[in-house]
């Protein structure tokens, strides 16, 4: 998920929802956000932040080509791996209207 707008990032797509292509390796990863203000909010005096965190990767399985992150209250961020475009940590339905999990059993 790249929440950025930036015009230096040809890869980012409309709201910033997936960013390709890219090799992602090491133990550890640095997430750099910019928090979103509303024009309210700025009126008020309130300006762009930028935020960062280094944390561990999430154990990767082979396959899991898809870096998801979280952005949560309190400058929280969840990282996780998949197979695909679905996050690991969001309910999906198939087309049959049954969840995924469901599927596996």
């Amino acid at each position: 998920n790249s929440s950025a707008h930036d015009k230096n990032n040809p890869y980012a797509k409309g709201a910033g929802k997936t960013t390709c292509c890219g090799s992602i390796s090491g133990k550890t990863a640095e997430v750099i956000w910019t928090l979103d203000i509303t024009h309210e909010q700025y009126l008020k005096g309130m300006r762009l932040e930028k935020r960062q965190v280094v944390m561990p990767l999430p154990e990767r399985k082979w396959g899991e080509n898809d870096l998801h992150v979280h952005f949560l209250p309190g400058d929280k961020v969840l990282l996780g791996w998949s197979d695909n475009a679905w996050s690991p940590y969001e309910k999906r339905t198939d087309t049959l209207g049954k969840s995924a999990k469901q599927e596996q059993k």
